[in-house]
């Protein structure tokens, strides 16, 4: 019967190629694998929430390039400011459309309109937008979010400009992001001076 006892203890003692983990080695792989997966899925969560952040700070600053390109294409077509400061500029340009109103088109022969851009404090918020306003059409939004509502300058100055320019500021996670262009009326009298 020893001999019996003594062959039943033999078969459970694992030789040395059939070693395994301790309870301790176990239970810190375990640990390292919860904190491991606990920091992936923070930065995932982080990264998720920063995506939404990113990519309308990315929209408005390509509303705000649109913006400036278009005021741009119509300043240089200009002629004549009636009003210049530096939340409103309303002046005559040509545009390339059937009526003042009416879309822009290519194809069309160019008129000369009256065109309005204002810039105001949005409704409910501490930022401004831009609206363009074509002589006898409707106020389209061309620019949001911006820090400020002072967008033209004038030079030499408001009440003789030839050159305007126009700053839009955007709110920035780091500060804020500007940007800047400026044209030459190209059909004022100054202008068109030789």
């Amino acid at each position: 019967m020893k001999r019996l006892a003594a062959i039943g203890r033999k078969a459970f003692v694992p030789k040395k190629s059939e070693g395994g983990f301790t309870l301790v080695e176990l239970l810190v792989a375990t640990t390292m694998m919860v904190i491991i997966t606990g920091a992936t899925v923070s930065l995932f969560i982080s990264t998720v929430k920063d995506q939404a952040r990113i990519t309308t700070g990315a929209d408005q600053v390509g509303q705000a390039r649109t913006a400036v390109r278009k005021v741009m294409e119509d300043v240089r077509q200009g002629s004549t400011i009636s009003v210049a400061g530096a939340e409103e500029l309303k002046f005559k340009t040509y545009v390339h459309a059937t009526s003042c109103a009416s879309s822009p088109s290519a194809s069309a022969t160019a008129i000369q309109c009256t065109v309005t851009y204002k810039c105001e404090k949005e409704t409910s918020k501490t930022t401004y937008q831009c609206t363009r306003t074509p002589e006898g059409g409707s106020a389209v939004t061309v620019a949001t979010g911006l820090s400020s509502g002072s967008v033209f300058t004038y030079t030499p100055n408001s009440t003789s400009a030839t050159f305007i320019t126009v700053k839009l500021v955007l709110p920035a996670s780091s500060g804020t992001t500007t940007l800047e262009n400026g044209a030459a009326l190209r059909n004022s009298a100054t202008n068109l001076s030789y």
